[in-house]
């Protein structure tokens, strides 16, 4: 197996083209003599962090954002509170992260994000590794390319979240085992093993799975396993355990009792909630059995065209493929079944499975590029049409979009209002269940009083209960600014006669396709005693 992997092949030579015709210029920099790794790094860099902050936050990022927020302000950092109430469905290493970031830089989207796309550049540097060493250098720079040109690897680097942070240390995993494959011993299994117990305190311990799952056709080849002696390796694991329950340990020891009570119960049952028995018996996220099957190829868009062939060609192919290529095909093949084999599925479960996707369709494409050069032109004007037009969407798209209005322009329009009246520092400010992500926007630094909807529910539609709930409305304390959604306004509107309003302005892309603006927050500044 060494030779075959170990060995350039032909279309390694820096000297030749794909075949008797030599490279263009683009493909010569893309994949040729003339490529260099720095250059692919760089692009996915700009593709990355350009205009990284010009999003809202999206959904789940609002909960990463309330909780980074409240571990800031109350300086307990190893109890993750959401909405008030301990949340421990991930463990605390994402958290940690971007809290770190937000030390150094504030606390913003930018800051929540940077994580996620570090961890893209990582997991890319990766699969570009793996793809040298298991198949050529040709088709690990492919791969780097089309990864970089995949939409949803783009979307998930760019999302504050820790599915990208599970990819790279997956992908660290791989590549590490990849390396050492041939020097089994204590080191390569403490390291391994040391890299999927950080990993593991991202998402979960999915991450031990796929990994495992992702180098068991290469230990079970040719009874390699063998070469590993049991008593240094379960050694090895000690370290890489020891790493991993720090966290859990210190949420015991560490703020206050009753937290931390809590925690020492609940947080390695969470460990086994989220991960065993949403596998075996879940009880949310029941996707059909065929989820993967869909959503697989729309994670690899836009490249999906040539998965078909790719996968369709690769037992024909299979006898003169090189090794590397058979083991990644096994590994896809076999992390596919473990994920389908959940009982617990949604579409972004898929994201691991996308690094060794590409990789075979890239050796795919290598062999159709060998056997009919003028192809190569092609294909590179393919990746470079691809980068650009995916460079558009997810940055000056989503840029025009959020442009002209939204929770920034709320957050300065509401500092300037209120100074006018009295130094921004000496209000007090009330949530009345206001999105998490204006935390973000208002003042990070200011600490904000956050009160729930009405019976929890944020529904509620009697004005009665929700002046029950939330006394402040009543009360008119004059250094108090109420933040609420507009639907909740519109429902207090004959109790805020004392009260200046600031709305949310339309940024451009809702304004245009003239989207509910229900949810859109509103602060009452008092202006009367």
């Amino acid at each position: 197996m060494a030779d075959a992997i170990d060995v350039p092949r032909s279309d390694d030579s820096p000297l030749q083209g794909w075949g008797p015709e030599p490279l263009g210029a683009l493909e010569m920099r893309l994949w040729g003599p003339q490529a260099r790794l720095v250059f692919l790094l760089g692009a996915a860099a700009a593709m990355l962090l350009v205009m990284l902050g010009a999003r809202e936050p999206w959904t789940l990022e609002a909960r990463w954002a309330d909780i980074c927020w409240r571990m800031i302000h109350s300086g307990d950092y190893v109890h993750p509170n959401h909405g008030g109430v301990t949340y421990y469905d991930k463990p605390l290493l994402s958290y940690w992260l971007m809290v770190v970031t937000a030390h150094f830089v504030g606390l913003s989207v930018w800051a929540l994000r940077l994580p996620s796309v570090l961890a893209g550049l990582l997991a890319l540097w990766c699969t570009f590794d793996v793809g040298c060493r298991l198949i050529g250098r040709r088709t690990a720079f492919l791969a780097g390319w089309m990864l970089v040109t995949t939409h949803f690897f783009v979307f998930w680097a760019r999302t504050a979240a820790a599915d990208m942070l599970n990819l790279a240390g997956i992908m660290a995993a791989m590549a590490w085992y990849v390396r050492r494959r041939d020097t089994p011993g204590f080191r390569t299994a403490a390291v391994f093993f040391l890299i999927v117990a950080v990993t593991c305190l991202f998402k979960g311990l999915v991450a031990a799975a796929v990994s495992v799952l992702a180098i068991a056709p290469h230990l079970l080849r040719d009874g390699c396993w063998r070469r590993y002696r049991w008593w240094p390796a379960l050694l090895a694991m000690l370290p890489a355990a020891l790493v991993y329950f720090i966290p859990f340990w210190a949420s015991t020891q560490f703020g206050s009792a009753t937290a931390a009570d809590a925690t020492a119960s609940a947080g390695l049952y969470q460990v086994y909630r989220e991960n065993v028995l949403r596998y075996f018996a879940p009880f949310d996220h029941t996707g059909p059995i065929y989820t993967y099957v869909l959503y697989g190829p729309v994670y690899m868009l836009p490249w999906t065209l040539v998965l078909a062939p790719a996968l369709w060609t690769l037992p024909r192919r299979w006898r003169s493929a090189p090794d590397g290529v058979r083991w990644l095909a096994w590994s896809t093949l076999i992390i596919f079944l473990f994920f389908t084999l959940s009982g617990s599925r949604r579409s972004y479960y898929v994201l691991p499975l996308v690094p060794f996707g590409t990789l075979l369709m890239a050796e795919w494409l290598t062999g159709v590029m060998a056997r009919q050069p003028r192809r190569s032109r092609q294909l590179a004007m393919a990746v470079a049409a691809a980068y650009g037009l995916l460079f558009v969407a997810a940055n000056v798209a989503v840029g025009l979009y959020y442009s002209g209005g939204g929770a920034a322009s709320f957050g300065r329009d509401l500092r300037a209002r209120a100074t006018a009246i009295r130094p921004w520092s000496s209000w007090k400010i009330i949530s009345l269940d206001a999105r998490d992500k204006l935390v973000l926007y208002v003042d990070p630094a200011h600490p904000i009083e956050m009160v729930g909807a009405p019976g929890g529910n944020p529904d509620t539609p009697a004005a009665g209960d929700i002046l029950a709930a939330w006394p402040a409305v009543a009360q008119h304390h004059p250094d108090t600014i109420l933040i609420t959604r507009e639907h909740y306004a519109a429902r207090l509107a004959s109790h805020l006669d004392g009260y200046r309003q600031v709305h949310t302005p339309p940024s451009w892309g809702p304004r245009l396709l003239r989207q509910s603006n229900a949810d859109d927050a509103v602060a009452l500044i008092p202006v009367s005693p």
